[in-house]
């Protein structure tokens, strides 16, 4: 049965229940990701997406359906849909000048679920679905042992970027299967998930703009440890 190949990745500590693991979802995080930025997308009046945002303040969009079309973002966006959202295509930065123009994409779910299809690689964004999961192969639905093959997602994923969802990764479905080919392929991981710096970076210069950023006090150089 191939679902219960890898039983030591994050998502699959307990083979006997694929998808099984102990990161929990952090409530704090997402009302405050609520005040700051999902009311006013819930607001917005535009729906149609694009890959460019010029506004400091950043682009917000109430959407309804898939996402498609956005690479080589510039600026800050804030994507809401009341349920499902489907991301049919890679979400990718574009290369930015200053480290105050750092691009960010944040898609938030409020009441369903962000579905991945098998043909997308690389996803640079925020993915929060408050009352449902992120499912990374939902071209298949709720794979069986007829249906979950070594060739039934089996292209590569990348999340770069914080995933947040009801009850933490347990409660995801991860079904990529890349990884899964002979000699040099079968060590490649079939997702990975990615936390970079610079969406450290973007979070301190967004919280500087509504009043509550930090301040350095000094700065110790320490000796490096072996």
């Amino acid at each position: 049965d191939p679902r219960l190949h890898n039983p030591l990745t994050i998502a699959n500590n307990d083979k006997n229940n694929l998808g099984s693991s102990d990161v929990d979802s952090n409530e704090k995080l997402l009302k405050r990701i609520s005040s700051y930025f999902k009311e006013k997308a819930k607001n917005s009046s535009i729906s149609a997406l694009s890959p460019n945002c010029a506004d400091p303040a950043g682009c917000y969009y109430n959407i309804s359906g898939s996402i498609t079309g956005l690479a080589n973002v510039t600026g800050t966006h804030i994507i809401y849909a009341s349920g499902d959202i489907n991301i049919t295509s890679n979400i990718t930065y574009a290369a930015p000048a200053f480290e105050t123009e750092l691009p960010q994409v944040i898609i938030i779910s409020e009441n369903g679920s962000i579905n991945i299809t098998n043909g997308v690689s690389r996803i640079d964004a925020w993915l929060v679905a408050e009352k449902g999961r992120v499912n990374t192969c939902s071209n298949i639905g709720v794979p069986s042992q007829s249906t979950f093959t070594a060739n039934a997602c089996a292209t590569p994923l990348t999340i770069n970027g914080p995933v947040i969802t009801e009850n933490g990764s347990s409660n995801n479905i991860n079904y990529r299967t890349g990884g899964s080919g002979v000699g040099g392929l079968s060590a490649d991981p079939a997702e990975t998930f990615n936390l970079p710096a610079s969406t450290y970076i973007w979070a301190y210069n967004a919280a500087k703009k509504n009043s509550s950023g930090y301040y350095q006090a000094y700065v110790m150089e320490l000796p490096p440890r072996y």
